[in-house]
């Protein structure tokens, strides 16, 4: 069966591509990613939490992706 989560939050991070990653030096570039968090609770607290990160954005402000054309 499918379980829906009790509470859903949703962060934004803006940051600056300084460090390696993904394999790909520091390019300098501005971006931003969103990542969405999903909670279950149990007895008031939290008993479950995921997280679904935004990297197909990410790699496309970084030019690694290119958007696909309408």
């Amino acid at each position: 069966p499918i379980q829906f989560p009790d509470k859903i939050g949703r962060e934004t991070v803006k940051s600056i591509h300084a460090g390696n990653i993904f394999g790909m030096p520091g390019s300098g570039k501005r971006i931003e990613r969103t990542i969405a968090y999903f909670f279950t609770f149990r007895d008031g607290r939290i008993a479950k939490e995921r997280r679904v990160y935004d990297f197909t954005s990410m790699l496309m402000q970084l030019g690694v992706l290119k958007a696909k054309p309408n």
